[in-house]
């Protein structure tokens, strides 16, 4: 919630449930969740939450979940993809790698510019996504940080790191196509994972696609529950960027 809240975003929670919606029409950019003991009413009410908003949504529901609370997505229109990951480090060192990029914290709207630029070419979405959707503001409070890995004037790849009660979670770990497998996704978390060691002594966690969980278990992440996201308004075109396919 603190890296999104702009003017467009939707946050609802309950125990067992939650929904961040941004009001972009990209399925990633409408995140939700059915976790722990949640059952068919919990579903329900998060569908009425994401009917509201009107917008494509993804909705991973955790292994610990019972079978009968997803037959309201499958009513709805939901449909299942491949399963995930929730991966959890613990502070501790990573081995740096050299690497031929530039590593810096984002700070200036040109920055911000440029981070969205990456997410554009990584995802195909609409230009500006991070100005719309990003609370940009909270970069200056620094419990919200980004980080670019810069080739030249280029900017590579990029990640957003949220801090608050110990955690870290890492969110919009992106990388231009053309820069891929050349390190710069590792250079960016690598710089991450060494700027909020002091203040997540709890760890860091993230949801991992297929696309990333190697970089992900290569720096430490571990896998602490197994969950199948539910789409609804995706294309196939946002399946393959995030590398995910239909059950």
């Amino acid at each position: 919630m603190r890296l999104y809240g702009r003017s467009t975003f939707t946050g609802w929670a309950s125990d067992h449930a939650f929904a961040l919606l941004t009001g972009e029409p990209n399925l990633d950019s409408n995140i939700c969740s059915l976790h722990g003991a949640a059952t068919v009413d919990d579903a329900r009410t998060l569908l009425e939450v994401i009917d509201r908003v009107g917008v494509p949504a993804v909705i991973p529901v955790s292994a610990s979940v019972a079978d009968p609370a997803t037959e309201p997505l499958r009513e709805a229109g939901f449909t299942p993809l491949e399963r995930e990951v929730a991966m959890w480090r613990p502070v501790k060192p990573i081995p740096a790698r050299p690497h031929p990029f530039d590593v810096r914290a984002v700070h200036s709207a040109a920055d911000v510019a440029a981070a969205s630029r990456v997410v554009t070419a990584a995802h195909g979405t609409a230009p500006g996504l991070v100005e719309r959707s990003f609370n940009i503001e909270a970069l200056r409070d620094g419990d919200v940080r980004s980080y670019i890995a810069w080739d030249g004037d280029e900017a590579a790849a990029t990640g957003w790191v949220v801090t608050g009660e110990g955690w870290a979670s890492v969110h919009e770990m992106m990388t231009a196509p053309a820069h891929r497998r050349r390190g710069a996704g590792r250079a960016v978390l690598e710089r991450s994972m060494a700027d909020v060691a002091a203040v997540a002594s709890a760890g860091t966690l993230l949801w991992a696609s297929p696309l990333g969980r190697p970089l992900y278990a290569s720096v430490g992440f571990v896998v602490f529950d197994e969950i199948t996201p539910w789409v609804r308004g995706g294309t196939a075109a946002e399946l393959a960027a995030i590398g995910a396919s239909l059950v």
